[in-house]
């Protein structure tokens, strides 16, 4: 396992480049990110022997979300607590190449498109934004009834496709050419916190919540959760499907722990890793390295570790 402190501040969000092999970017706050400024963290992995920095870009808020482009390589964008949204050029100036605004609260998530040069931001002023580069305001704007968006995510398989969970527990699933949500359904009775698409099933999104549950959704189906798992009894802040096996999922919680789950049998998980000593709020996969993972904490510390479980894994569709 590799780690790298965060210079004193809390781990928020962190992300490996789809472009750039054993690149990373993570976002990390003063004060719990309640206040303070924001730091953005370009790393570098030098394979089983150090993370290194290529690039540190401060911001005078905090940054809660950052998303690598599709298909610009060296370019990404964060989500800060005053409601803009900054361009970075990872190599380039202290200041960013773009910013933008709209939003009247902080950010809470943001993604960028792989279908096309644009990407999506939600708030805390219950609205979602679709963004072009070229533009300083957004193309697009939807509302989900004055809750507090918690996490968006594109479809990996559709383009028109996006997913939301918010503070009341739902789950919705837009399509863009539309104003409304495609379907609602309650994910979880509590806060939904996170969600995301399955890279090889297209009508497969799992959610986890603030009751420490992780639950898989057909959305063709979705009375019922198609797999549910009792992560912890705090709550569950991320999750991610790999990227390399169609059933495996990670997930990270506020036990302090990142989880490994096969969700065809998931009774139990395939493994727990207790590498961090504080909330686990942001987890990637790098899509460049088959297993490997990288987890961000308010205990000041990135890991980029290979979970023993998925070693030696067959892919499986």
């Amino acid at each position: 396992m590799l780690t790298f402190s965060t210079f004193g501040k809390y781990g928020y969000s962190i992300k490996f480049s789809n472009r750039i092999p054993h690149c990373l970017a993570a976002t990390a706050n003063e004060s719990f990110g309640l206040s303070g400024k924001g730091t953005l963290f370009i790393l570098q992995i030098q394979e089983g022997i150090s993370i290194d920095i290529l690039n540190i870009k401060y911001w005078h808020e905090s940054l809660f979300d950052v998303a690598w482009s599709e298909s610009l390589p060296n370019n990404l964008i964060t989500g800060a607590g005053d409601g803009h949204l900054q361009l970075w050029d990872i190599y380039n100036k202290d200041t960013p190449t773009a910013e933008y605004s709209g939003h009247k609260r902080e950010i809470s998530s943001v993604r960028w498109s792989k279908y096309r040069d644009q990407f999506i931001s939600t708030s805390w002023d219950s609205s979602i934004k679709v963004w072009d580069l070229n533009r300083s305001s957004s193309v697009n704007t939807f509302y989900d009834n004055c809750n507090i968006i918690h996490c968006v995510c594109y479809s990996k398989c559709s383009e028109d496709l996006f997913a939301t969970v918010s503070e009341n527990g739902n789950l919705k699933i837009w399509n863009s050419l539309m104003p409304m949500p495609a379907c609602t359904l309650k994910a979880h009775d509590t806060q939904a916190l996170y969600c995301d698409w399955n890279s090889f099933s297209r009508h497969l999104i799992a959610t986890c919540g603030s009751d420490g549950l992780v639950r898989g959704w057909d959305i063709r189906y979705y009375t019922q959760p198609v797999f549910q798992m009792k992560d912890s009894n705090v709550p569950t802040k991320v999750l991610h499907f790999s990227p390399h096996y169609s059933n495996i999922l990670a997930t990270g919680s506020f036990d302090f722990s990142t989880k490994i789950w096969n969700i065809n049998d998931n009774l139990q998980p395939l493994e727990i890793s207790q590498h961090h000593s504080e909330f686990i709020h942001g987890l990637d996969w790098n899509v460049h390295r088959k297993g490997e993972i990288a987890a961000c904490s308010w205990d000041k510390c990135i890991s980029v570790f290979t979970p023993t479980a998925l070693r030696n894994l067959r892919h499986k569709l």
